[in-house]
């Protein structure tokens, strides 16, 4: 059976991990698990990703990139050296490398992964994603929201139906959602809802706490999105205000 290992694929900071005894094991080189989602070039042309390129960033931002996620699903492209590459082309590297890392460490070629992204990424900037983990060598079996892997991640084995309001705090954005874990014999948990941002300039890893179960009228899980959204659809919410039905069927973001 081929392994799968889980990709982080953050603003400023990536990470790669597979299940190793029923826990995740995050891969680390040097002791240290992250690898800075910098990619540059060095004076005599060869390929840095990681620790290096963000090194040589202050010197050489001009060979050097950052903070690439920012751009995926946009049709731009950005300038590395002589030639120029598409958000998905870059992520590619940075994906690489952590493929090589968990190679390096399992001894065995890694073939599967499933990629983290945000819950306001739309369907443009899933499908870059999925394509940069090809590009890397990747079969993407999935992609799945941040939230939805922090909340099954805080509690893999429980056997009812609940919210979990989880805050990511992340290199790009600050957000919180709400999605709603299942029992384990469950194909997948339901959608996450739309997720209130806001800019942030320091990197940590989502954490999640309980938001209380999903029959319990008035909770509200999650900020209303400010503005309609096209890449929303119909998901179960735990509440909103005063309900005669504890679980209202709303308008929120995948």
């Amino acid at each position: 059976m081929d392994t799968i290992v889980g990709i982080d694929l953050g603003t400023t900071n990536s990470e790669v991990a597979y299940i190793r005894d029923g826990q995740p094991h995050v891969f680390a080189e040097d002791d240290d698990p992250i690898l800075p989602s910098f990619v540059g070039l060095s004076d005599d042309g060869r390929l840095l990703v990681g620790k290096p390129a963000k090194n040589q960033w202050v010197l050489a931002p001009e060979r050097t990139i950052k903070s690439i996620k920012r751009k995926m699903g946009q049709d731009v492209k950005v300038r590395l050296g002589d030639h120029e590459y598409r958000p998905q082309e870059i992520s590619a590297m940075i994906l690489k490398a952590l493929k090589e890392r968990a190679e390096r460490q399992l001894g065995a070629e890694v073939k599967k992964a499933v990629i983290t992204v945000p819950a306001y990424f739309n369907d443009a900037q899933g499908q870059a994603t999925k394509e940069a983990g090809e590009l890397a060598g990747l079969d993407v079996v999935r992609i799945l929201n941040e939230p939805t892997a922090a909340s099954l991640t805080y509690d893999p084995s429980q056997r009812e139906m609940r919210r979990m309001l989880v805050y990511d705090l992340g290199g790009g954005t600050w957000s919180r959602s709400c999605p709603a874990t299942a029992t384990p014999s469950s194909a997948a948990t339901t959608s996450t809802t739309c997720s209130s941002s806001t800019s942030a300039t320091a990197s940590s890893k989502s954490t999640a706490s309980t938001c209380g179960p999903t029959s319990s009228p008035g909770r509200a899980c999650s900020a209303p999105p400010r503005r309609p959204n096209a890449n929303c659809r119909s998901t179960r919410l735990c509440g909103s205000r005063r309900s005669s039905s504890p679980k209202k069927t709303a308008r929120r973001c995948t």
